[in-house]
Parts: C-alpha cells; sequence; structure tokens
C-alpha cells in the first residue's frame, strides 16, 4: 500500500500497522531515442522489492523514472525533517 507517510494524520488507526521509509525518486530528460535503443519504452515498471526497494520505469512522454525506498525508518512513525530532504542532502553513513 502506497499512500505516503502523511496518511497517518488523516488514518491515525494504520499508526500501528504501517513503518514510515524514507524513499528518493530521479526522472531523466526527455530520451525517447536512447530508451528506444535500450528496448525500455514499454512504461512497464521493474523492481527488486527484497527489503529495500529499487525500481524504474519509462513515461509516456519517453523520461527514465528511477527510484529507491528504505534509506531511513522513522521511530514511532514520526515525520521527522529528514523525509522533506534529498537523500544527497544527508551525510553519508559509511
Amino acid at each position: 500500500m502506497a499512500l505516503n507517510a502523511w496518511m497517518l494524520e488523516q488514518f491515525p488507526q494504520f499508526k500501528n500497522k504501517i513503518v514510515v521509509v524514507s524513499s528518493d525518486m530521479a526522472i531523466t530528460k526527455q530520451i525517447p531515442e536512447k530508451l528506444k535503443k535500450m528496448g525500455i519504452t514499454d512504461g512497464k515498471t521493474v523492481l527488486d522489492s527484497r527489503t529495500f526497494v529499487h525500481y524504474y520505469r519509462t513515461t509516456p512522454d519517453g523520461r527514465l523514472m528511477l527510484g529507491k525506498g528504505g534509506n531511513h525508518f522513522s521511530y514511532g512513525n514520526a515525520i521527522r525533517p529528514l523525509f522533506d530532504r534529498s537523500a544527497t542532502d544527508l551525510p553519508a553513513k559509511y
């Protein structure tokens, strides 16, 4: 179920049923010819959904969207300021 972390403000009954996890997403400029050359133009989503989700898919206007989830898990499902920041703005873990 993907309803975003802020769903808990509207549906508090889920507070003990879900875990809030941060995510990042990037999208390219329009590159339809490159995508066609690579053979990925049909918009299907490809993902690796073990513990952390990594995915990509093409868009109808010829872009590639890439994303990942699982950088940070919230304590007590609290939305902390780091959930509004890009992972590139945060200090490296290693």
